[in-house]
């Protein structure tokens, strides 16, 4: 008797199942961070695209001289927190991080949201931070990655004998210490190199640390390039401080839109928290103490998307820290912030009725930093969604334009042409009484690979360098 033919459907599956149970036997093995991300508390997917230059410092970097802030966020209890923001931690005079609400520069409304984005259950914490600098022991200049600071301890060590990997509740008072080493590190390049500026970057919603890094490296590489080719560019020497952040989350149920509203908050908390910090423990005191010695250090902040919430959230944040707060704030202490197509609503600026449920807490703009500027694009179409069931005019997008021009007292109107050059009019760098809204259609004006929102992500061109250095040039001295 013939043996019966062999279905080829079966078969197929067959084969099918046998390729899964080879990849289930691959991903059986451990990963290389898994029992150190066990014992921070940021295990998955999801944590570890924020954490990969931990794993892998040489393949994912900086192109220049710089630094690498990386912040995470895990469960309040993971890393030293009480169950909630009101049972009061945070603001006991005894903490290391001590925060207050109590600030009469914050109004209700503001404390409410604040208290709101400060209560979830998960938080942000300073991970790790990297330093990128010139080495040349090897003959060849290269740029060589150093951990400066890493909640994952030293990979070179056993995790029994590694006294640099802390348990995990001690995590977020210990990015407090890791800013003062931040610090000196800066302070110890700064003179090395005879630095002209400090950037301070970050990027936006759904933005793993990888792509970060592309970013900061197109972004400022650019810069360079137009500054290399104008005279007043030949003695710029600048060092840039980048933010990571934990802006994406996957899930096999929901899609990544449903993250939105978490994100925003969690950029919220991140700049009136660390970016705040950063800005009034670390980068604020270094440019002062440089003016102190007779010399200009110039302060930059460019934020893209949720990047701009997250910086702006920390120039007005000096109130919530207690042990900050009391400092004086001026002007001059930041000289400039760019915001890129900013996924943020234009009402935070605008001081009446009806503008909005946040507090308008960045009216007193004219009191933190000498000069605001922001761009919009037409072709911008990111978060319709979310414009419609906020009613958010995010200040990156038409509505947030449209919003703007109704205030022309607070608001000026400026425009790009296809070059990046001023049409007519360009910001003055000395009435910060006005934040400038610039139409930068003819510049931001094509979808980017991977990313939607039409021209939301367009900004990674020597066009948008060129608008950048001019600001920098007018704005800084």
């Amino acid at each position: 008797m013939n043996p019966a033919p062999i279905n080829r459907s079966l078969l197929w599956v067959l084969v099918l199942a046998l390729l899964a149970t080879q990849v289930s036997c691959g991903t059986s093995l451990p990963y290389r961070l898994g029992e150190r991300e066990a014992i921070v508390g940021t295990t998955g997917e999801d944590d570890w695209m924020f954490h990969r230059i931990i794993e892998e410092p040489f393949a994912l970097g900086l192109h220049f001289p710089g630094y690498i802030v990386a912040l995470q966020n895990t469960s309040r209890a993971d890393i030293g927190l009480s169950s909630s923001f009101t049972d009061g931690t945070e603001t006991q005079a005894d903490f290391p991080l001590q925060l207050t609400l109590n600030d009469q520069r914050l109004n209700q409304r503001n404390r409410e949201k604040i208290e709101k984005f400060l209560d979830k259950s998960r938080r942000g914490f300073v991970s790790h931070v990297v330093r990128y600098s010139i080495d040349l022991s090897r003959g060849l200049g290269a740029l060589r990655p150093e951990t400066v600071y890493s909640v994952y301890g030293d990979l070179k060590k056993e995790i029994d004998d590694d006294h640099t990997l802390a348990t995990s509740d001690e995590n977020y008072v210990r990015g407090t210490k890791a800013l003062d080493e931040l610090k000196k590190r800066l302070q110890e390049d700064i003179e090395k190199c005879n630095a002209t500026h400090l950037f301070l970057y970050a990027m936006g919603w759904q933005t793993d640390q990888q792509e970060a890094l592309r970013n900061y490296n197109s972004l400022y590489g650019n810069i360079l390039e137009v500054a290399a080719s104008d005279p007043n560019g030949k003695l710029f020497r600048p060092l840039v401080i980048g933010l990571t952040w934990d802006s994406a989350w996957l899930s096999r149920v929901l899609p990544s839109a449903a993250s939105y509203p978490m994100k925003a908050d969690h950029a919220d908390e991140l700049g009136s928290i660390w970016g705040n910090l950063i800005l009034r423990k670390v980068l604020v005191p270094l440019k002062e103490e440089r003016q102190e010695a007779g010399r200009k250090l110039g302060l930059v902040l460019i934020g893209h998307s949720f990047g701009a919430r997250l910086l702006t959230r920390s120039v007005f944040s000096s109130p919530v820290l207690a042990l900050t707060s009391k400092d004086p704030v001026d002007p001059s202490q930041i000289d400039l912030v760019i915001g890129l197509q900013g996924a943020f609503s234009v009402n935070r600026f605008i001081d009446e009725p009806n503008s909005g449920n946040e507090g308008a807490p960045y009216s007193n703009f004219a009191c933190v930093a000498k000069k605001f500027v922001f761009t919009w694009s037409r072709y911008d179409t990111a978060n319709p969604v979310a414009q419609r069931l906020t009613h958010a005019a995010h200040i990156g997008g038409s509505p947030g334009y449209n919003r703007t021009r109704k205030f022309p007292q607070i608001f000026e109107q400026l425009e790009l042409d296809g070059r990046g050059l001023w049409i007519g009019m360009s910001p003055d760098c000395g009435d910060n009484h006005k934040i400038s809204i610039v139409d930068a259609s003819r510049v931001a004006k094509h979808a980017t690979f991977r990313k939607g929102g039409g021209a939301h992500s367009d900004i990674y061109s020597r066009e948008t360098a060129q608008f950048v250095w001019n600001l920098v040039k007018a704005c800084t001295n």
